[in-house]
């Protein structure tokens, strides 16, 4: 069954597997919050957060 990234309910992307999606989920999470991963069907499958400080410009 194929996965996708979700950000606000919406799919983005193309369909991936699961391991691909939370390949992505990982990377993606560094710029979006709210990302999740979803089934065809549409429910969610699990949430990441992840907390990163920000960098201070000078």
């Amino acid at each position: 069954m194929p996965y996708y990234i979700s950000y606000k309910g919406k799919k983005l992307g193309s369909p991936l597997t699961k391991n691909e999606a939370e390949e992505k989920l990982v990377v993606l999470s560094r710029c979006f919050k709210q990302l999740e991963i979803v089934k065809e069907n549409s429910q969610p499958v699990g949430m990441l957060s992840v907390t990163l400080p920000i960098a201070e410009s000078n």
